[in-house]
């Protein structure tokens, strides 16, 4: 799944998403039903970034609930609260990196996933209109690459730049998305050892992100 993420430089977001608007505060911790940028299409086609919730509520959600976080891109085409958004309401959302938790010895240890350059990527997602909450998102999931499956099976759909317009364009139908929806290469990854700052909602600072030396995964060391 994908719980937590980040975007922490923002200098680069209007040449990476083709936007005026790029007026953002770099953010080390963004977690679910928190208000955050997301970049979606006009009725004209144009590229507009706008605030959505993070939490899809889709038409049978009860009152209070937070939503779903994450859809699973290999069913999303076909399950009723995705499919219509799926179809319809595609959207990209700024990231430059994402957390994810081990498992081990009764503790959850948090690790800061990013691309090896450090630069932008694109979180594939979809959203629904809510006539009290505003726009909700939820980030498309997919298997994780291997790098990653030792801390969890799961990672969110990243997209390259190139591959922002074919997520947006009206014409393309599931099958046409299938390889967008794939993990991305491991090559272009590394996975750092955080501290537990992370844990708390209320952290968002660099020290979120900061590595924390010495971890053990899987009998590894970083």
């Amino acid at each position: 799944m994908c719980g937590r993420y980040t975007l922490t430089q923002t200098e680069d977001l209007g040449e990476f998403f083709e936007i005026n608007d790029t007026r953002l505060a770099g953010r080390f911790n963004i977690a679910p039903t928190q208000n955050v940028a997301v970049v979606r299409l006009t009725p004209d086609g144009e590229r507009e970034l706008v605030q959505m919730r993070w939490g899809l509520l889709d038409a049978w959600h009860a009152a209070g609930q937070t939503g779903h976080i994450n859809a699973r891109s290999e069913s999303v085409a076909r399950k009723p609260a995705f499919s219509k958004a799926f179809s319809k309401r595609r959207c990209l959302v700024p990231a430059d990196g994402f957390f994810e938790w081990q498992q081990a010895g009764g503790v959850s240890h948090p690790y800061y996933v990013r691309r090896r350059d450090h630069g932008l990527f694109a979180l594939a997602a979809i959203w629904e209109p809510d006539a009290k909450l505003g726009d909700t998102f939820a980030v498309l999931t997919c298997q994780a690459a291997r790098l990653l499956v030792h801390v969890h099976d799961r990672m969110p759909v990243m997209l390259e730049r190139q591959q922002c317009q074919a997520w947006f364009e009206a014409e393309s139908r599931p099958g046409d998305l299938a390889s967008l929806m794939a993990p991305y290469p491991e090559d272009l990854l590394e996975l750092v050892p955080v501290g537990r700052m992370v844990n708390s909602v209320a952290n968002d600072s660099p020290a979120c992100i900061e590595p924390e030396q010495h971890r053990q995964l899987q009998g590894k060391l970083f």
